[in-house]
Parts: structure tokens; sequence; C-alpha cells
């Protein structure tokens, strides 16, 4: 057996987190949110976040319902935010949930080395202000992790010189987010109340003409039925559609 180099997908071979969490941040390219987290405000200087699962640099985690307190000015306003802190050095607590509220807020802590090093990694999931009364203007900031949707369109991304705007919108009828990139491409989420039903859309303009990727998913006691719709209006495109169900 070799002694400077060792195939670790392989028979006998022990794979720990540290592997698991390498091949999960090369595949999803992103850190954010996969489902729930989503933010609501209760009363006075409480805020609620719903149950979810998230990923940080490959590492998963997961979000029980929960509310946060925040601490509120004697007067004038604060500005705030709920994030993620994940620290690998930390044996006993190696990751928090942190409600912050101050005249400011400082940089997070981000080292994109983390899993080799030990190190630190923080990642917003909202921002909002504190009166003396009350908490406004929540606003999700979070990435929304959507696998193969997102590796589907994967080098239009990469090509984009990035994320220009989000936005979330509350309705009856659920929650929509809106992102808005650079080179003009729109991604619009959607979420039914029930949180049952997820549809994404992404619309492109390239060259001439106009590319819209849809992908519905539907979830259910037996898994989701995924099914997704690409639309060139292009001369000499087709419509693609292509159905999966999971469990």
């Amino acid at each position: 057996m070799a002694d400077n180099i060792v195939l670790k997908t392989w028979s006998g071979e022990l794979n720990t987190p540290l592997h698991d969490a390498v091949v999960r941040d090369a595949l999803t390219c992103m850190n954010g949110i996969y489902i729930g987290c989503n933010v609501t405000y209760v009363s006075g200087n409480s805020l609620h976040m719903s149950a979810g699962y998230g990923m940080i640099k490959g590492r998963l985690f997961e979000v029980y319902d929960t509310d946060l307190e925040v601490r509120m000015p004697s007067s004038g306003t604060y500005r705030g935010r709920i994030y993620v802190r994940m620290d690998l050095s930390n044996t006993d607590e190696p990751i928090e949930l942190i409600a912050y509220s101050g005249a400011s807020l400082p940089d997070l802590e981000q080292d994109d080395n983390v899993n080799f090093d030990n190190g630190i990694f923080e990642m917003e999931l909202a921002t909002f202000t504190v009166t003396t009364r009350e908490i406004q203007s929540i606003i999700e900031t979070f990435e929304t992790i959507t696998g193969e949707f997102d590796k589907l369109t994967k080098a239009d991304y990469m090509e984009s010189p990035g994320l220009q705007s989000k936005s979330v919108n509350y309705s009856a009828d659920g929650r929509t987010e809106t992102q808005t990139f650079a080179d003009g491409s729109v991604k619009t989420t959607t979420y039914s109340e029930d949180g049952m039903t997820m549809v994404e859309e992404l619309v492109q303009n390239i060259g001439s003409g106009q590319t819209i990727t849809t992908k519905t998913t539907v979830y259910n006691s037996s898994g989701y039925t995924e099914t997704l719709n690409v639309e060139a209006s292009r001369v000499g495109q087709a419509i693609v559609n292509v159905s999966e169900v999971g469990g």
C-alpha cells in the first residue's frame, strides 16, 4: 500500500465528517438553507425561526423550531441580524444560532478554509431593525440551496458577475423569493403556505432569445416529486420535460 496517498472511496476505508464536508462543499458550491429557517416577528423583543436544514462549507446543520430574544435600545434604533456561527475548534458547541443587535453590524467571520484549519465561518440568515418597542423590517438574507436545479444552471451562474439583489415577499398563499443577477437573470422561488410545494423559475436572456427553466417540487408522505421544464424561445431549441420521484 502506498504510504503517501490513499483512496478514500474504497472498501474498508474510514470516511469522517471532514471527508463528507469536503465532498458536499465541492458539489453544492454554496452556503445556505435547504428548507425552513423562516423568520417571523412574535412580539416585543422576540423573533421566531421555524425548523429547517442548512449547510455551511459542506457541513449539514439542523435548526429546531425556536424563539430568539433580541436586545432593544434604550432610545433610538439598533440594527440586528440572525446568523449561524460555526466554530470547528469548539469541540463542545461547534455551532450556534445567534440573534445580535447593536448600533452597527460587525463584519462576519468567514474562513474559506474552515474545514482544514478548524476555523470559524459565520452565515447570516436575516437582518432587521430594533426600536425601543418592537422589531421591524425583517429581511431573510440566506441563499436557498436547491440541488439539481442549481447544477443545471451552474455554468450560467459562474459566468455571471453575481447576485445584485434579493427580496422576500409574504402573502396568504406563502412566500416568494426573488434574486436578480448582474447578467439580467432573475430567479424566483415560491413556497406554498403549508411548505409542501416549491416552484423555482429562472429566466435568462441568452443571445437573441430567452430561456425559462422551471422546477416544481411537491412533497408528500412518501417523499417528493419533481418536474423540470426548460423552455427556450430561440429557434431550434425544444421544450424539455423531466420528472423525478424521490423518497
